[in-house]
């Protein structure tokens, strides 16, 4: 068993929020690096990852950091770990004080926790699931995510015996007659690419085997169970040496990016992060490091969804604003007024630095500028709601 955490006799009695996290950097049958991976069946061309499980243990780390501001309280986590051996010392380190040791991230063990999560959320309908997964994965057809694990590519029976379809992970979760009282606020996490291999268009479909041996199908599936993917179909999910790009943004829109004022529709706190700002969150700052670090990234939400909380702020969050002008040259005559329904943002005259930057809270705003007769330069405003990852508002003061 990899029941890494269980505080449930420590809580009142459900709803609860349970979690599945499953991390795979050691893939026992791929090459090191590119350069020795072999082309074509069964592991097409794919190397071992440098910080899948790392970024799995992130998550982890936030799960138990926020235990009780999430909507419903963390009673459970299940994980499964494959780390490289560069990894092994922060694998150690992070896992001093768990409930059980993770086991490696096969798929023998993952059909068998993933049957024990199942049954753990099966205690009341308001609890939460929330799944994580960072790895290889692959896409076989349009709509068809499948995730690796460790396991893969061993040569013995098809291709994809040692993988997942994410869609059987999804649909057996659905409510059915041995499950009528499973969480129905669900969110997937795919941590992986979505690459079809060249060699899928001249091979059968293979059939991947089923995660759960037997569900019975629901007619009425009223979940609100978002997938959040690292990548869009056909595209791949990047990472560093420390991290993946998509763990990294997840948690920073969790923590902070993510924001939203009190919504009555949803019964959220006054500060929270939801269903929909995390998505929206999520495409600018994923979009931010595809910039910054020059670097082909994407996401995209799917599943089925209406919007839920997830997790209370304890305060107002900031965003780091970057406000510069259409013409650079005005900076030494401009005067500018930032106000917002909290009051007032201090902003130097002249701009200096520039472009100007500031951390401000999460807020609607009017910025405006002035000038002194004769600066050849017009008047300006900006009006708008400053949330999100980050955010730049350009000044028009060009004649």
């Amino acid at each position: 068993m990899t029941l890494v955490y269980d505080r449930r006799q420590d809580l009142p009695g459900p709803p609860y929020t349970h979690a599945f996290i499953v991390g795979v950097s050691e893939y026992q049958h791929l090459a090191e690096n590119e350069q020795t991976a072999r082309r074509g069946p069964p592991t097409y061309s794919l190397t071992k990852l440098p910080s899948s499980a790392i970024s799995a243990l992130s998550i982890f780390d936030w799960l138990k950091r926020h235990q009780d501001d999430l909507a419903r309280p963390l009673a459970t986590c299940r994980m499964l770990l494959s780390p490289r051996a560069t990894e092994r010392n922060a694998v150690d380190q992070a896992l001093t004080e768990v409930h059980e040791r993770p086991e490696q991230a096969s798929r023998k063990n993952f059909v068998q926790e993933a049957e024990r999560w199942r049954k753990e959320a099966n205690d009341h309908p308001d609890s939460m699931t929330i799944f994580y997964f960072c790895g290889h994965g692959l896409q076989q057809g349009p709509d068809d995510a499948v995730i690796l694990f460790d396991d893969f590519g061993d040569g013995i029976g098809g291709v994809l015996t040692n993988a997942g379809r994410v869609r059987s992970l999804y649909y057996g979760m659905a409510p059915s007659g041995d499950a009528k009282n499973i969480g129905q606020t669900q969110i997937y996490f795919l941590d992986c690419c979505r690459i079809e291999p060249r060699e899928f268009a001249s091979i059968e479909r293979e059939e991947i085997p089923g995660v759960f041996q037997s569900v019975r199908k629901s007619l009425v599936d009223k979940r609100s169970a978002p997938i959040y993917y690292a990548a869009l179909p056909g595209t791949a999910a990047r990472a560093l040496n420390e991290y993946s790009f998509f763990s990294r943004a997840l948690i920073e829109c969790l923590d902070r990016a993510g924001g939203q004022g009190r919504d009555t529709t949803i019964d959220s706190p006054e500060w929270h992060v939801n269903l929909y700002s995390l998505n929206e969150a999520l495409t600018g700052a994923i979009d931010d490091m595809k910039k910054k670090h020059n670097v082909d990234l994407s996401n995209t939400m799917g599943g089925n969804h209406t919007n839920k909380w997830i997790v209370k702020l304890p305060n107002q969050p900031t965003v780091p604003l970057s406000l510069s002008l259409d013409e650079p040259t005005a900076v030494q005559s401009i005067s500018v007024n930032m106000a917002r329904w909290g009051g007032q943002i201090p902003i130097p005259s002249p701009l200096d630095p520039y472009p100007f930057s500031a951390n401000v809270p999460m807020d609607q705003y009017r910025i405006s500028c002035q000038f002194p007769p004769g600066a050849g330069f017009k008047p300006d405003e900006w009006a708008g709601y400053i949330r999100g990852y980050s955010a730049q508002v350009t000044l028009k003061v060009r004649v």
